[in-house]
């Protein structure tokens, strides 16, 4: 891999060197151990070698040396799955041997695309990714650039920890906080280490533990005054009912897409779209115990970017043709719309485009062709974004103050799509909830009605909830219910349970 000392203006880390996450935040006796390989032998099979390298435990070591003129860079892993929806820690502490070229820690890795945190022998470090679906030449994403860091021992053993706490990621070097970025979802179920050409590394041990119990992560700043980071609930956040209903043939993919500003150049924060992923989160949460929708039948994508959209819809509506008519349907979005200036067609945005590449996002006609591609009982889409250039914060684009009312979609199928605001309207921000308007009360119709609502209750609760309280704000944000002609003689009775 080569190194890329390309400055990708990411404001997520806003250079949070100044402030400093205590590594102890999480005791011993709040983790439970889930993978420990401290390289006494070789019982998970860790050795290899050819011409170009050479892996074998050793004193306790794994020692991983690539040869000059090897080539490539190798990367040696094993497979063992962590569930990303806990919390959890991964660790090493790993000693560059030779001094030419970093070393890597590297997790979700799947068909030659992971994530890693690397360590430079110059004694810096870096946050990276490698997609294999991006276009060649395009591959590698930094989150980081190359930061120089006074924690890295070069002469010694470094521990470097990976810990993810809710939706984000926290990085350690010597049990010292270096940055957070947002958590993103797995390639795969891999993990390991990558050693470049005319390297020699050497690794104390693997771990990975979940963390058990939610703790507030402290935050130093340069005066050392402890600032606790802590929220209050929602009332809709918490004392979610429960069904015993099992929603056997109910599919649900759900996107929360909050940080445009990680992934593009050149973004401030205020681009952003507040409380979006805890609008997908706690959607889940209710899909999961309201609903009575199986775990693994919820896909949950934080922070979704055009790859991982695209392949969240395949497999939803996948799940519909193997149904073979009996699927329920459900695609949830929270997160920034836009249209297209000429067309008016609106387009859901993945974190990784910009606001003046409209046309490569996720365009809602195909979307809604691609849901009812194959029949089902019913299809619901919910969408917490306008699609007129507002936004909850910012818009991605500057529209000189002019709104641009969207297309009117033509649909067929058993669709019914819930919308956040109608016409040129923007969609707002209810904060003292910390949810999108819209999806505070679905979720409140939800809480209060033990999931039991039907679909024509529903829109009137939205509807008459939704604009009192933004006109009480002085700016009505009215929701619409689009309905195909197919359905519009019964779509009332649907249910969210049934």
């Amino acid at each position: 891999m080569k190194i890329t000392y390309c400055f990708l203006s990411l404001f997520m880390i806003a250079y949070q060197l100044k402030c400093q996450s205590l590594y102890n935040d999480y005791k011993s006796e709040s983790k439970t151990p889930a993978y420990l390989d401290e390289f006494d032998d070789n019982h998970n099979q860790w050795e290899d070698q050819s011409k170009e390298f050479t892996i074998n435990i050793k004193n306790g070591c794994l020692n991983f040396k690539v040869f000059e003129n090897g080539g490539k860079t190798k990367i040696r892993t094993i497979t063992f799955f962590i569930d990303e929806k806990k919390d959890f820690e991964l660790e090493t502490s790993a000693k560059i041997v030779s001094d030419q070229n970093p070393i890597q820690l590297c997790w979700g890795y799947d068909n030659a695309s992971y994530y890693s945190f690397i360590l430079s022998p110059n004694g810096s470090f870096q946050i990276s990714k490698y997609d294999k679906s991006r276009p060649s030449g395009n591959r590698y994403v930094d989150y980081t650039s190359y930061i120089k860091s006074n924690f890295i021992d070069n002469k010694n053993f470094n521990k470097i920890t990976v810990r993810k706490v809710e939706s984000q990621y926290y990085f350690f070097i010597n049990e010292n906080f270096i940055l957070n970025l947002p958590f993103q979802s797995f390639f795969g179920n891999n993990l390991g280490f990558v050693v470049e050409e005319n390297v020699s590394a050497e690794f104390d041990y693997l771990k990975v533990q979940y963390l058990n119990s939610k703790q507030t992560i402290n935050i130093k700043n340069d005066n050392n005054n402890a600032v606790k980071n802590s929220k209050a609930n929602s009332d809709v956040d918490i004392n979610i009912p429960e069904t015993k209903i099992n929603n056997q043939n109910t599919y649900c993919l759900i996107i929360g897409n909050e940080d445009y500003s990680t992934y593009q150049t050149g973004l401030n924060s205020e681009i952003n779209v507040d409380f979006a992923m805890n609008d997908a989160k706690i959607f889940k949460e209710y899909c999961n115990k309201t609903l009575g929708i199986p775990d693994k039948q919820v896909k949950l994508i934080i922070n979704a970017t055009t790859g991982q959209m695209n392949q969240g819809i395949t497999w939803l509506c996948n799940l519909a043709k193997i149904e073979n008519g009996n699927a329920k349907i459900i695609f949830y979005y929270s997160g920034h719309g836009l249209p297209e200036e000429q067309t008016k067609e609106a387009f859901l945005i993945p974190v990784d485009i910009s606001g003046t590449d409209v046309k490569l996002g996720i365009k809602l006609s195909n979307l809604y062709k691609s849901l009812t591609e194959f029949p089902s009982k019913k299809v619901t889409v919910f969408l917490d974004a306008c699609f007129s250039g507002g936004a909850r914060n910012q818009s991605l684009i500057s529209m000189k103050g002019v709104k641009i009312k969207p297309k009117n979609e033509i649909i067929t199928g058993n669709l019914i799509i819930f919308s956040s605001s109608t016409g040129d309207q923007s969609s707002g921000v209810y904060r003292e909830k910390q949810h999108g308007f819209m999806t505070y009360f679905l979720l409140k119709k939800l809480q209060e009605k033990n999931g039991d609502v039907n679909y024509g209750s529903l829109k009137e609760y939205l509807i008459y909830n939704v604009q009192k309280e933004t006109g009480l704000d002085g700016k009505i944000q009215t929701p619409q219910v689009i309905i195909s002609p197919q359905i519009e003689e019964n779509w009332e009775t649907y249910n969210m349970l049934k």
